[in-house]
């Protein structure tokens, strides 16, 4: 290939755009490089930025970080859990158990319901939502009580619930859901 024939096929009109923007785009000029003393806005990017970076790190604690990621991740087999036991529902139904039918449309609605205020929690953690701290010490108290209903074989459930309640009454995740 002559040297012509190469400029023209690696010219900066035959790349990519990301590739025609950095090599056509002049280069950023001192004032919105965010950089400190660069120029006249600089300052007041920089305070900005750092104040947001705080602000956003200083905003939802670690632990509400988990408990919204706990949370998603139970409704989300809650609701695949509701959507099999509606499932098994009809099937039972179909065969001729109506009871059977009943009981398992029943959970599965139950479960599917459930499943949707984890959700939701999830999303109201995560955003910090001053409702949500509410809805999650309602789901922990409700599986406080249906880990104290089967009380052999929910002890791990019975003990983590007891403990996202007592996160939740702590003073500093209350005030991160401006709770008093």
């Amino acid at each position: 290939m002559d040297d012509s024939l190469a400029a023209v096929c690696h010219s900066p009109s035959r790349q990519s755009p990301a590739g025609f923007a950095a090599a056509w785009s002049p280069a950023p000029s001192p004032d919105i490089r965010g950089a400190e003393g660069t120029g006249r806005n600089s300052e007041k990017e920089a305070s900005y930025r750092t104040e947001r970076g705080q602000a956003m790190a200083a905003a939802r604690p670690t632990g509400v970080t988990v408990i919204a990621i706990l949370a998603a991740i139970s409704g989300v087999l809650a609701v695949l859990a509701g959507l099999a036991l509606l499932g098994m529902g009809a099937f039972g139904a179909a065969m001729g158990g109506r009871l059977l039918g009943v009981l398992g449309s029943f959970a599965g609605v139950v479960l599917l319901a459930l499943g949707i205020l984890d959700l939701y929690a999830a999303w109201g953690a995560w955003n910090l939502k001053a409702w949500a701290w509410t809805l999650l010490v309602v789901l922990a108290v409700i599986g406080v009580v249906l880990a104290l209903l089967s009380l052999r074989s929910s002890w791990i459930s019975l003990i983590f619930n007891a403990v996202v309640l007592y996160y939740l009454f702590r003073p500093e995740v209350k005030s991160a859901f401006q709770r008093a």
